[in-house]
């Protein structure tokens, strides 16, 4: 996809993720019943009714393209893939939703050979939307679910890029996934500080020059990561696994289940000092 088609498409989601984050906040500032699925992870209302709005955008949007959304998966849809194919969490970080915090969001993604080749992140409650325009390039932009934009362009979209050189790095860890071998992990590298939040804002973070790495290595899913990954690839930054190899999207026989992986702004030199660490005690 070119600069022109992404944003083509940008802004014709554009609507239906404004609407999708006004349910959200609406449940958000009121409060919901929290119930759990068969996997143990909590879902609400707003999950369910912001994917539907996504999904009904898609529909119109990209006919014909299989779209993998969490709940859906969940209720037991296995759609067959196309090329390209969709991947959506409709409210990633559900359980910060739940708890209160307010980096939750909105992920949409295209994928094309395996690969995340568009992404939309959207964190409703920081009114903090990113997005790639083309290949090698990624916006943010500011506003709240109430703005009223006739394109993303309305809002003044503004360039990213990762940053380096800085001396000891921000780390980015989960509140809830793995931290002890997060923990681990980056003993290896000169840490400064390390922060705690939920949901793929992590990626936002480390693409809009924010913070350098963000290693998971607990479970996640394709539509947890497609659409944070392709931001940050478009803002300079490198998603691998733990291994150092890419991540590959699509792998409808494993569930969608991610390896373990490291998200950074500087991957090759990162894992350059974590392989020559002497470490030999990490779980990987």
């Amino acid at each position: 996809m070119d600069r022109h088609d992404q944003r083509r498409l940008t802004d014709q989601l554009l609507p239906a993720v404004l609407a999708a984050a006004r349910l959200e906040m609406g449940y958000f500032n009121a409060g919901c019943a929290v119930d759990t699925k068969a996997d143990s992870t909590p879902v609400t209302i707003a999950d369910q009714q912001a994917e539907a709005t996504i999904l009904a955008a898609l529909a119109k949007v990209l006919p014909g393209c299989a779209v993998v959304a969490e709940e859906a998966f969940a209720a037991g849809a296995r759609p067959a893939l196309t090329e390209p194919f969709v991947l959506v969490d409709a409210l990633d970080g559900t359980k910060q939703f739940v708890g209160g915090f307010r980096e939750f969001t909105i992920n949409i993604a295209l994928v094309q050979v395996g690969r995340p080749v568009y992404g939309l992140v959207y964190a409703p409650a920081l009114g903090d939307f990113l997005v790639t325009d083309g290949p090698g390039a990624s916006l943010r932009a500011r506003f709240e679910p109430g703005a009223e934009l006739a394109d993303l362009a309305a809002a003044g979209p503004q360039p990213i890029r990762v940053r380096a050189g800085q001396n000891g790095l921000v780390a980015l860890q989960s509140r809830s996934r793995d931290i002890a071998a997060s923990d681990r992990f980056l003993e290896a590298f000169d840490v400064r500080e390390r922060r705690r939040l939920g949901s793929s804002y992590k990626f936002c973070l480390v693409a809009s020059g924010e913070a350098d790495i963000y290693p998971q290595l607990g479970q996640t899913r394709e539509w947890d990561t497609a659409a944070g990954q392709a931001v940050l690839e478009g803002a300079g930054g490198a998603v691998v696994t733990i291994e150092g190899g890419p991540m590959i999207y699509g792998k409808r026989g494993e569930d969608y289940l991610n390896p373990a992986f490291i998200a950074s702004s500087a991957h090759l030199e990162l894992l350059r000092i974590k392989k020559t660490g002497v470490r030999t005690d990490l779980p990987y």
